[in-house]
Protein backbone atom coordinates (compact mmCIF):
# COMPACT_ATOMS: atom_id res chain seq x y z
CA UNK A 1 0.00 0.00 0.00
CA UNK A 2 1.17 3.75 -0.62
CA UNK A 3 1.82 5.75 2.24
CA UNK A 4 -0.42 8.48 2.56
CA UNK A 5 -0.17 11.85 4.52
CA UNK A 6 -3.34 13.42 5.59
CA UNK A 7 -4.70 16.41 7.68
CA UNK A 8 -7.20 16.20 10.52
CA UNK A 9 -9.05 19.22 12.15
CA UNK A 10 -11.83 18.55 15.02
CA UNK A 11 -13.84 20.68 16.83
CA UNK A 12 -16.93 20.04 19.24
CA UNK A 13 -19.45 20.04 16.25
CA UNK A 14 -17.68 18.94 13.38
CA UNK A 15 -14.12 16.00 12.16
CA UNK A 16 -12.51 16.64 8.53
CA UNK A 17 -9.47 14.81 6.86
CA UNK A 18 -7.78 16.18 3.79
CA UNK A 19 -5.24 14.65 1.59
CA UNK A 20 -3.25 16.93 -1.02
CA UNK A 21 -5.24 20.27 -0.08
CA UNK A 22 -8.41 18.06 -0.97
CA UNK A 23 -11.09 17.96 2.27
CA UNK A 24 -11.94 14.11 1.64
CA UNK A 25 -14.12 13.32 4.59
CA UNK A 26 -16.33 16.12 6.58
CA UNK A 27 -18.86 14.57 9.08
CA UNK A 28 -20.29 15.46 12.53
CA UNK A 29 -17.49 14.77 15.30
CA UNK A 30 -19.75 12.25 17.56
CA UNK A 31 -20.77 8.75 17.85
CA UNK A 32 -23.33 6.27 19.53
CA UNK A 33 -22.11 3.36 21.47
CA UNK A 34 -22.70 0.61 23.91
CA UNK A 35 -22.63 1.49 27.47
CA UNK A 36 -19.71 -0.47 28.49
CA UNK A 37 -15.95 -0.67 29.41
CA UNK A 38 -14.79 -1.91 25.88
CA UNK A 39 -17.18 0.85 24.31
CA UNK A 40 -18.53 -1.12 21.05
CA UNK A 41 -19.24 1.56 18.26
CA UNK A 42 -22.69 1.61 17.14
CA UNK A 43 -22.62 4.49 14.44
CA UNK A 44 -20.61 7.73 13.96
CA UNK A 45 -20.99 11.17 11.81
CA UNK A 46 -23.94 11.92 10.48
CA UNK A 47 -25.79 8.64 11.19
CA UNK A 48 -25.13 9.33 15.08
CA UNK A 49 -26.24 12.84 14.76
CA UNK A 50 -29.70 11.58 13.37
CA UNK A 51 -29.74 8.96 16.28
CA UNK A 52 -28.98 11.21 19.07
CA UNK A 53 -32.40 11.62 20.30
CA UNK A 54 -33.87 7.95 19.75
CA UNK A 55 -31.25 5.51 21.62
CA UNK A 56 -31.60 2.07 22.91
CA UNK A 57 -31.23 1.69 26.26
CA UNK A 58 -27.93 0.32 26.31
CA UNK A 59 -26.72 3.02 24.35
CA UNK A 60 -24.81 6.78 24.62
CA UNK A 61 -24.69 9.47 22.33
CA UNK A 62 -21.11 11.38 22.38
CA UNK A 63 -19.06 14.41 21.32
CA UNK A 64 -15.86 13.23 22.60
CA UNK A 65 -13.84 16.10 21.49
CA UNK A 66 -13.33 20.08 21.13
CA UNK A 67 -10.50 21.55 19.07
CA UNK A 68 -7.40 20.80 20.73
CA UNK A 69 -8.86 18.40 23.14
CA UNK A 70 -9.77 15.01 24.13
CA UNK A 71 -13.07 14.92 26.18
CA UNK A 72 -13.83 11.21 26.39
CA UNK A 73 -10.92 9.30 25.41
CA UNK A 74 -12.62 5.77 24.70
CA UNK A 75 -15.05 7.56 22.00
CA UNK A 76 -12.48 9.70 20.72
CA UNK A 77 -10.77 6.26 19.92
CA UNK A 78 -13.88 4.90 18.45
CA UNK A 79 -14.00 7.90 16.57
CA UNK A 80 -11.33 8.60 15.11
CA UNK A 81 -10.64 4.68 14.04
CA UNK A 82 -14.04 4.54 12.62
CA UNK A 83 -13.26 7.85 10.19
CA UNK A 84 -9.55 6.92 9.03
CA UNK A 85 -11.33 3.39 8.34
CA UNK A 86 -14.15 5.03 6.02
CA UNK A 87 -11.31 6.52 3.73
CA UNK A 88 -8.52 4.43 4.11
CA UNK A 89 -9.68 1.18 4.63
CA UNK A 90 -7.04 -0.52 6.74
CA UNK A 91 -3.94 1.07 5.21
CA UNK A 92 -1.69 1.45 7.95
CA UNK A 93 0.48 3.33 6.85
CA UNK A 94 -0.71 7.01 7.27
CA UNK A 95 0.97 10.08 8.32
CA UNK A 96 -1.22 12.21 10.25
CA UNK A 97 -0.93 16.22 11.04
CA UNK A 98 -3.16 17.34 13.56
CA UNK A 99 -4.43 20.93 13.12
CA UNK A 100 -4.38 22.64 17.15
CA UNK A 101 -5.31 25.64 18.54
CA UNK A 102 -1.97 28.09 19.49
CA UNK A 103 -0.36 28.02 22.72
CA UNK A 104 -2.15 24.12 23.14
CA UNK A 105 -1.38 22.77 25.91
CA UNK A 106 1.92 19.97 26.37
CA UNK A 107 -0.80 17.88 28.34
CA UNK A 108 -3.58 18.36 25.52
CA UNK A 109 -0.94 17.40 22.80
CA UNK A 110 -0.01 14.33 24.52
CA UNK A 111 -3.11 12.90 24.87
CA UNK A 112 -4.24 13.44 21.02
CA UNK A 113 -1.13 12.02 20.03
CA UNK A 114 -1.35 8.71 22.65
CA UNK A 115 -4.70 8.36 21.13
CA UNK A 116 -4.06 7.99 17.92
CA UNK A 117 -1.11 5.93 18.60
CA UNK A 118 -3.08 3.70 20.85
CA UNK A 119 -5.15 2.92 17.31
CA UNK A 120 -2.35 2.23 15.41
CA UNK A 121 -1.26 5.69 13.81
CA UNK A 122 1.91 6.41 15.51
CA UNK A 123 3.86 9.26 12.85
CA UNK A 124 1.82 12.18 14.59
CA UNK A 125 2.75 15.79 13.99
CA UNK A 126 0.74 19.03 15.00
CA UNK A 127 0.54 22.39 13.15
CA UNK A 128 -0.74 25.00 14.49
CA UNK A 129 -3.47 26.68 13.15
CA UNK A 130 -2.40 30.46 14.09
CA UNK A 131 0.91 29.19 11.71
CA UNK A 132 -1.11 28.20 9.17
CA UNK A 133 -4.01 31.14 9.17
CA UNK A 134 -0.94 33.85 9.57
CA UNK A 135 0.96 32.70 6.45
CA UNK A 136 -1.97 32.58 4.36
CA UNK A 137 -3.68 35.78 5.39
CA UNK A 138 -0.71 37.51 4.95
CA UNK A 139 -0.16 35.76 1.69
CA UNK A 140 -3.83 37.46 0.87
CA UNK A 141 -3.74 41.01 2.83
CA UNK A 142 -0.13 42.15 2.44
CA UNK A 143 -1.71 45.35 4.17
CA UNK A 144 -2.61 43.91 7.25
CA UNK A 145 -1.22 42.60 10.26
CA UNK A 146 -3.24 41.78 12.97
CA UNK A 147 -6.31 39.09 12.53
CA UNK A 148 -8.81 37.94 14.86
CA UNK A 149 -10.99 34.84 13.99
CA UNK A 150 -13.62 35.37 16.05
CA UNK A 151 -15.07 31.62 15.34
CA UNK A 152 -12.28 29.84 16.57
CA UNK A 153 -10.76 32.90 18.83
CA UNK A 154 -7.41 33.18 16.98
CA UNK A 155 -5.56 35.92 17.11
CA UNK A 156 -2.73 36.34 14.66
CA UNK A 157 -0.19 39.33 14.38
CA UNK A 158 2.47 39.52 11.56
CA UNK A 159 5.58 41.12 11.59
CA UNK A 160 5.55 42.52 8.08
CA UNK A 161 3.64 43.96 5.37
CA UNK A 162 5.87 44.88 2.29
CA UNK A 163 5.90 42.74 -0.54
CA UNK A 164 9.90 42.96 -0.25
CA UNK A 165 10.23 41.43 3.08
CA UNK A 166 9.26 37.56 3.62
CA UNK A 167 6.42 36.99 5.84
CA UNK A 168 6.82 36.29 9.87
CA UNK A 169 4.79 35.54 12.85
CA UNK A 170 5.27 37.81 15.40
CA UNK A 171 2.54 35.69 17.59
CA UNK A 172 -0.62 33.49 17.71
CA UNK A 173 -2.68 33.28 20.39
CA UNK A 174 -5.71 31.50 20.99
CA UNK A 175 -8.73 31.06 23.53
CA UNK A 176 -11.50 28.77 24.14
CA UNK A 177 -14.32 31.65 23.76
CA UNK A 178 -16.15 31.22 20.35
CA UNK A 179 -19.81 31.23 19.08
CA UNK A 180 -20.59 27.49 20.60
CA UNK A 181 -19.69 28.91 23.54
CA UNK A 182 -22.24 31.59 23.23
CA UNK A 183 -24.79 29.17 22.36
CA UNK A 184 -24.50 27.14 25.04
CA UNK A 185 -24.58 30.34 27.33
CA UNK A 186 -28.83 30.87 25.65
CA UNK A 187 -29.38 27.80 26.22
CA UNK A 188 -28.02 27.62 29.88
CA UNK A 189 -30.35 30.78 30.28
CA UNK A 190 -33.24 29.59 28.64
CA UNK A 191 -33.59 26.51 30.39
CA UNK A 192 -33.29 28.02 34.00
CA UNK A 193 -35.02 31.27 33.44
CA UNK A 194 -38.18 29.96 31.40
CA UNK A 195 -37.97 26.05 31.91
CA UNK A 196 -37.32 25.98 27.91
CA UNK A 197 -35.44 23.26 26.41
CA UNK A 198 -34.39 23.55 22.68
CA UNK A 199 -31.31 22.40 20.34
CA UNK A 200 -28.43 23.83 19.96
CA UNK A 201 -29.05 24.07 16.24
CA UNK A 202 -32.28 26.41 17.19
CA UNK A 203 -29.76 28.05 19.27
CA UNK A 204 -27.42 28.80 16.61
CA UNK A 205 -30.06 29.85 13.65
CA UNK A 206 -30.98 32.19 16.55
CA UNK A 207 -27.68 34.11 16.75
CA UNK A 208 -27.05 33.68 13.01
CA UNK A 209 -30.20 35.59 12.34
CA UNK A 210 -31.93 37.36 15.16
CA UNK A 211 -29.29 38.33 17.95
CA UNK A 212 -27.45 41.91 17.91
CA UNK A 213 -24.93 43.79 20.33
CA UNK A 214 -27.32 46.40 20.03
CA UNK A 215 -28.09 47.08 23.84
CA UNK A 216 -31.78 48.10 22.93
CA UNK A 217 -32.24 45.95 20.19
CA UNK A 218 -36.24 45.44 20.28
CA UNK A 219 -36.51 42.62 17.71
CA UNK A 220 -38.57 39.81 18.44
CA UNK A 221 -36.72 35.71 18.65
CA UNK A 222 -39.29 32.99 18.28
CA UNK A 223 -38.41 29.56 19.34
CA UNK A 224 -39.81 26.15 19.26
CA UNK A 225 -38.85 23.43 21.61
CA UNK A 226 -39.87 21.72 24.80
CA UNK A 227 -41.30 22.74 28.72
CA UNK A 228 -38.44 21.42 30.24
CA UNK A 229 -40.75 20.46 33.56
CA UNK A 230 -42.98 18.61 31.71
CA UNK A 231 -41.63 17.46 28.54
CA UNK A 232 -44.27 19.33 26.57
CA UNK A 233 -43.41 21.21 23.40
CA UNK A 234 -43.07 24.54 23.71
CA UNK A 235 -42.92 28.13 21.94
CA UNK A 236 -41.56 30.82 23.36
CA UNK A 237 -41.18 35.20 22.40
CA UNK A 238 -38.54 37.04 23.82
CA UNK A 239 -37.09 40.48 23.03
CA UNK A 240 -33.06 40.31 21.54
CA UNK A 241 -32.10 42.75 24.39
CA UNK A 242 -32.49 40.20 26.86
CA UNK A 243 -29.78 38.16 25.40
CA UNK A 244 -27.47 41.16 25.47
CA UNK A 245 -25.99 40.54 28.62
CA UNK A 246 -25.23 37.17 27.26
CA UNK A 247 -23.55 38.41 24.09
CA UNK A 248 -21.82 41.34 25.27
CA UNK A 249 -19.64 39.21 27.70
CA UNK A 250 -19.10 37.04 25.65
CA UNK A 251 -17.40 39.61 23.22
CA UNK A 252 -15.66 41.57 26.36
CA UNK A 253 -14.18 38.58 27.15
CA UNK A 254 -12.73 38.19 23.61
CA UNK A 255 -11.34 41.69 23.94
CA UNK A 256 -9.97 40.98 27.32
CA UNK A 257 -8.00 37.99 25.64
CA UNK A 258 -7.18 40.34 22.88
CA UNK A 259 -5.63 42.63 25.04
CA UNK A 260 -3.89 40.04 26.86
CA UNK A 261 -2.32 38.57 23.94
CA UNK A 262 -0.98 41.92 22.81
CA UNK A 263 0.49 43.03 25.90
CA UNK A 264 3.41 40.39 25.32
CA UNK A 265 3.60 42.04 20.94
CA UNK A 266 6.24 45.03 20.83
CA UNK A 267 3.78 48.61 21.98
CA UNK A 268 5.36 50.69 19.22
CA UNK A 269 4.88 48.15 16.52
CA UNK A 270 1.18 47.54 17.37
CA UNK A 271 0.32 50.70 17.96
CA UNK A 272 1.75 51.73 14.35
CA UNK A 273 -0.18 49.07 12.87
CA UNK A 274 -3.40 49.67 14.70
CA UNK A 275 -3.19 53.51 13.29
CA UNK A 276 -2.71 52.57 10.11
CA UNK A 277 -4.61 49.35 9.39
CA UNK A 278 -7.31 48.52 12.16
CA UNK A 279 -7.72 45.06 12.86
CA UNK A 280 -9.22 42.18 10.32
CA UNK A 281 -11.67 40.12 12.14
CA UNK A 282 -12.62 36.67 10.43
CA UNK A 283 -15.70 34.33 11.07
CA UNK A 284 -19.10 34.14 11.15
CA UNK A 285 -19.82 35.79 14.45
CA UNK A 286 -18.49 39.45 12.45
CA UNK A 287 -21.91 39.22 10.98
CA UNK A 288 -23.62 39.64 14.00
CA UNK A 289 -25.51 42.92 13.86
CA UNK A 290 -23.31 45.49 15.85
CA UNK A 291 -20.31 44.07 15.73
CA UNK A 292 -17.86 46.80 14.58
CA UNK A 293 -19.43 49.41 16.35
CA UNK A 294 -18.88 47.44 19.50
CA UNK A 295 -15.49 46.62 18.92
CA UNK A 296 -14.52 50.54 17.99
CA UNK A 297 -16.30 51.44 21.05
CA UNK A 298 -13.53 49.09 23.46
CA UNK A 299 -10.98 49.35 21.72
CA UNK A 300 -11.04 53.14 19.82
CA UNK A 301 -10.06 51.08 16.41
CA UNK A 302 -11.61 49.94 12.92
CA UNK A 303 -11.90 46.58 11.94
CA UNK A 304 -12.67 45.12 8.91
CA UNK A 305 -14.96 42.23 8.47
CA UNK A 306 -14.49 39.53 6.48
CA UNK A 307 -17.00 36.43 7.12
CA UNK A 308 -15.90 33.22 6.28
CA UNK A 309 -17.18 29.81 6.17
CA UNK A 310 -15.86 27.24 8.50
CA UNK A 311 -15.06 24.72 5.91
CA UNK A 312 -13.29 26.86 3.61
CA UNK A 313 -11.07 28.22 6.53
CA UNK A 314 -10.27 24.58 7.25
CA UNK A 315 -9.71 23.73 3.40
CA UNK A 316 -7.46 26.54 3.38
CA UNK A 317 -5.66 25.53 5.73
CA UNK A 318 -4.87 21.88 5.20
CA UNK A 319 -3.99 22.84 1.78
CA UNK A 320 -1.19 24.64 3.83
CA UNK A 321 -1.06 21.81 6.48
CA UNK A 322 -0.15 19.00 3.45
CA UNK A 323 2.48 21.52 2.29
CA UNK A 324 5.55 19.24 3.39
CA UNK A 325 8.39 21.73 3.84
CA UNK A 326 5.38 23.85 5.92
CA UNK A 327 4.51 21.12 7.96
CA UNK A 328 7.97 20.29 9.54
CA UNK A 329 9.68 22.79 9.96
CA UNK A 330 6.30 24.38 11.99
CA UNK A 331 5.17 21.90 14.13
CA UNK A 332 4.85 21.00 17.63
CA UNK A 333 6.87 17.27 18.17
Amino acid sequence: MLKKKISIYFNHERLYIAENGVIVLNIPSCITRKKSRRGVLNSFGDEAFMKRNILEQNELFSRPVDFGKINDLLSAKLLFKAAIKTVYINNPFIDINVLVPSGISKEDIWDIKNTFISIGYNNITFTQVGDILGKFLYQNNKHFSIFFDIDTSEIVFTNNYSDTVPYSLAGAYSSNISLLNLAQKIKDYLLNKLNFNTSMENIMKVIDKNISFFENDTSIIKLSGFDSITDTKKDIQILASELYPIISELLINLIKFFIKATSTTDFNFLKKIIKNEGIVCLGDGCSISGFDEFIYKQLSVGCIKEPISQTLLIFLSTTYANDEEWIFNNSLS
